[in-house]
């Protein structure tokens, strides 16, 4: 493989790293242990309208679950808050119908790059061994991480601008504000909503140091100059 060709395909695979580990990560985060994670933690304040927590993990994971679902939300339509009431209204329904379909967009964007992925890593082994691969997640989990810093700056500067132009982003306005006695917001109140953001973000940090860390295992194991590494020598 044309050395120019190589440093190409490495420079691109690692520009597809980041989103995947983030897609990856999201992923991990919508599956049903996380209420229960979330709600065990004391910061996470109890339902001031009474739901207990065992409640609440069981009504979070009907919507966790009918976020993984593509037709939308089925059981969350059915389900009932204990004194048998309709436990979400039409206007709930409709703005999980709209996390689905971002959610589903992002987990597509991320099915088409994987396989891309591979087979540039593939390619890179092929011709380049060990090193080339390495080069490439080392880069990868480095570009990861190094959008980091901008993310939890801009957590850390104000939440609540953070959140709420987050959404403004990705939902039509009026349609992902609810009243404080929503079934929604007393299942996943502010401090839900942080915990979700930094546990994302650990599993992205991990994820990308773990690149960076097995990069550079790929790497030792052969003594051949990495192609990036040569570059200004050719220059």
């Amino acid at each position: 493989m044309d050395d120019r060709l190589q440093r190409w395909l490495i420079r691109l695979t690692a520009a597809t790293m980041p989103l995947l580990l983030l897609v990856l990560a999201l992923r991990l985060v919508t599956l049903p242990w996380f209420p229960t994670f979330a709600y065990a933690l004391p910061f996470v304040p109890d339902d001031p309208y009474g739901l207990t927590r065992a409640e609440r993990r069981a009504l979070a994971r009907i919507c966790i679950a009918d976020l993984n679902l593509p037709q939308g939300p089925q059981w969350m339509r059915e389900a009932r808050l204990p004194d048998g009431s309709v436990a979400f209204t039409e206007g709930e329904l409709a703005h999980m119908d709209d996390v689905r379909r971002l959610y589903d967009r992002l987990t597509r964007v991320a099915l088409l790059l994987a396989p891309v992925t591979a087979a540039m890593l593939y390619a890179l082994k092929r011709r380049g061994g060990g090193p080339a691969v390495g080069e490439a997640l080392a880069l990868g989990g480095a570009a990861t991480l190094w959008m980091l810093p901008l993310l939890a700056f801009l957590i850390a500067l104000d939440w609540e601008p953070f959140f709420v132009g987050l959404h403004n982003l990705f939902f039509r306005a009026g349609t992902w504000r609810f009243a404080c006695e929503s079934t929604l917001i007393r299942l996943f109140p502010e401090a839900f909503w942080q915990v979700a953001a930094a546990t994302v973000t650990a599993l992205w940090v991990t994820f990308g140091a773990g690149a960076i860390v097995l990069g550079r295992w790929l790497r030792r194991t052969a003594s051949l100059p990495s192609p990036l590494s040569t570059e200004g020598r050719e220059r």
